[in-house]
């Protein structure tokens, strides 16, 4: 359900976030998944730098993303990170779930 004509104010975006991010295979991937499941979902690649990373998560959650899968370099910062709002999913640091500005950090395993 992924094509131009189906995005609408209810498309759902989704994404991820690193640095390079142009080599990523994940847009193509989940938006292909996306669409043979019918899911109003979008997934982005967002080019953010290291410094950067803690506004552009507050950022994404005031647009009203829904949820990041997270690469290095930022694997490594994600947990110093944790208090924005963002909350670990997976119980790994690679993906998250933005959650309305509230504080829903998870303990992550080592």
């Amino acid at each position: 359900m992924n094509n131009l004509e189906s995005i609408d104010h209810t498309t759902k975006i989704v994404g991820i976030v690193g640095h390079p991010i142009k080599q990523s295979f994940s847009p193509k991937m989940h938006n292909l998944t996306f669409q043979q499941q019918g899911l109003n979902y979008i997934y982005l690649p967002f080019d953010v730098v290291t410094s950067t990373l803690g506004d552009s998560l507050k950022a994404m959650n005031v647009l009203g993303i829904r949820g990041l899968n997270v690469t290095i370099p930022h694997k490594e910062k994600h947990r110093p990170v944790r208090c924005s709002p963002v909350r670990n999913v997976s119980r790994s640091t690679t993906s998250a779930a933005i959650d309305a500005g509230r504080n829903t950090s998870a303990p992550t395993t080592p």
